[in-house]
């Protein structure tokens, strides 16, 4: 995405970002209870903080993977025997698949 200024690119993460706490504090309040500023807070944002960290964690191996796959579709030569439009192909299927599902392979992972 491309911005022309500093402000439009403000204007759009913060219409992002109120539309996105709203949503997620409604389905909080249901899933949990309404008066979040009446209950404690302290144990439930270290959970938080954990979670965001395996996150960013998970996110950043994606990335790399991805980056990777980019450059041998890119570079289009770990399969001699494979025309080069195939094999990038293959490659933005599978960046495809991590960015859709969080794995090459296209698989919908669910549960524990």
């Amino acid at each position: 995405m491309e911005y022309k200024d500093l402000g439009e690119h403000i204007a759009a993460l913060t219409g992002w970002l109120v539309e996105n706490v709203r949503k997620k504090y409604l389905k909080g309040s249901i899933e949990h209870g309404d008066k979040l500023w009446r209950k404690p807070i302290i144990p439930e944002i270290i959970g938080e903080i954990l979670d965001l960290s395996v996150y960013g964690f998970a996110i950043h191996e994606q990335l790399n993977e991805i980056k990777e796959l980019a450059r041998e579709g890119f570079e289009a030569h770990s399969d001699p025997t494979t025309p080069a439009e195939v094999y990038q192909t293959r490659c933005l299927l599978k960046i495809w698949n991590i960015l859709e599902f969080g794995n090459k392979e296209g698989v919908k992972e669910t549960g524990r």
